[in-house]
């Protein structure tokens, strides 16, 4: 698993190198360590399963276990396409969900001084600036 990871982002020309060097971190913190011995053909939804367990036990948010999911996923759809591999294990496996997390927006009330403050200072345009620039 580690090699074929590595040898699909040595040779990944498609992306931005901004996007490979995220790839390549997410490859050697969160993939390589916990799943990189296990052979192709030998990875099951399961041990997926396991990784996303772990990872999420050593603290790493449900987002960024959803993008190393999303990577691996990736690299293995390469993998069946090229006939490398028989299957996707990575398609048949949900990554965690990511919590919503509500936005407090700014209140009406916040608004509204600054707006009254336009409100009583009329915009208009003197005969000059209207036919001809400054």
């Amino acid at each position: 698993m580690a090699e074929y990871l590595r040898s699909w982002l040595d040779s990944a020309h498609e992306q931005s190198p901004k996007t490979l060097q995220r790839y390549r971190e997410l490859a050697e913190r969160q993939i390589i360590p916990h799943i990189g011995g296990v052979k192709l053909q030998r990875l099951k939804p399961e041990a997926l399963c396991s990784w996303h367990s772990t990872l999420l036990s050593k603290g790493l948010s449900a987002r960024t276990v959803g993008h190393a999911h999303r990577l691996l996923r990736l690299v293995l759809g390469y993998g069946t396409r090229a006939g490398t591999i028989a299957r996707n294990v990575a398609a048949l496996e949900a990554p965690p969900k990511v919590e919503e997390k509500e936005v407090e927006s700014y209140r009406p009330i916040r608004c509204r001084p600054s707006w009254r403050r336009y409100k009583a200072r009329p915009f208009t345009l003197s005969r000059r600036s209207r036919s001809q620039p400054a």
